[in-house]
């Protein structure tokens, strides 16, 4: 059984960061998609042939990351690999030092994938990669390169582990006969909840980080209940509800250890299946 982990830092938004592919497609596909938060506004290359690069450059800046998380990717229909490469300002460019062995990913939707920690490094490429050429030409709505949040308490037993809702509503016939349904897809919103016994408050500092520079900016994250347990390893793509309140209150009346729920709804609404 594993904490959860939270996503949300990225050395693609870092100040002065460029991100350049080496192919992409005509229309509007720009690689600044990759960082927008908006999953269905998406990088697509511009060729099937393999070996397509995704370049990042921190410029004066160095960076530190030990997950990839993907978004809205065809990346494993497609039985392709995505492989990390980062070298220092000084080392090759691009980059040659490979930091993340090329991978399939798990999920289309959502994917994290974790790696020893590469840290202070300026320079850094994402390659995708097939055996052949890729059948369609490979897309990404968000990528992530950053360092991930290990919570050091589980979710509140309350909270269903799957986070899966289906949002819909059925049709009837005049008579009042079922006719058929219309899905919207799998809605996640639920109260992210932890620490139902309190947690420490020093230990928790790295998610009130998380809160105060991201959270409440209603910007997207990446989040995973337990990457050890199959049934609940599948990440989701969240958000901050607009108008839902953070808790946090102290047990016991000590301020040394806190309850804290974030209310939350889905940044990217999968498939009902």
């Amino acid at each position: 059984m594993a904490f959860p982990v939270i996503l949300y830092d990225s050395i693609l938004r870092d100040t002065g960061a460029t991100v350049v592919a080496s192919s992409t497609e005509t229309g509007d596909y720009a690689a600044s998609y990759l960082l927008d938060f908006l999953p269905w506004k998406m990088w697509k290359s511009g060729t099937l042939v393999t070996g397509i690069n995704i370049d990042i450059d921190l410029g004066a800046d160095t960076g530190t990351a030990d997950t990839i998380g993907l978004v809205n990717h065809n990346i494993t229909s497609e039985a392709g690999t995505v492989e990390l490469r980062a070298d220092t300002s000084a080392g090759a460019n691009p980059p040659t030092t490979v930091r993340q062995a090329a991978y399939t990913p798990t999920y289309g939707d959502v994917d994290l994938k974790t790696f020893t920690e590469a840290a202070n490094l300026r320079r850094w490429r994402i390659v995708l990669a097939k055996g052949g050429n890729f059948t369609n030409k490979p897309f990404i709505g968000e990528l992530f390169i950053g360092s991930r949040t290990t919570l050091t308490e589980y979710l509140n037993p309350e909270i269903d582990p799957y986070l899966k809702q289906v949002g819909g509503a059925s049709e009837r016939t005049e008579g009042g006969h079922f006719a058929g349904a219309v899905l919207r897809g799998q809605v996640h919103r639920f109260v992210l909840g932890f620490g139902e016994a309190g947690g420490n408050r020093t230990a928790m500092a790295p998610v009130m980080t998380f809160l105060d520079s991201h959270a409440y900016l209603l910007r997207p994250f990446i989040f995973q209940v337990d990457s050890d347990d199959t049934d609940f390893k599948k990440p989701v793509y969240l958000k901050k509800t607009d108008d839902g309140d953070v808790s946090r209150q102290a047990v016991g009346g000590m301020w040394n250890r806190l309850t804290l729920a974030i209310p939350v709804e889905e940044a990217w609404t999968e498939a009902a299946s």
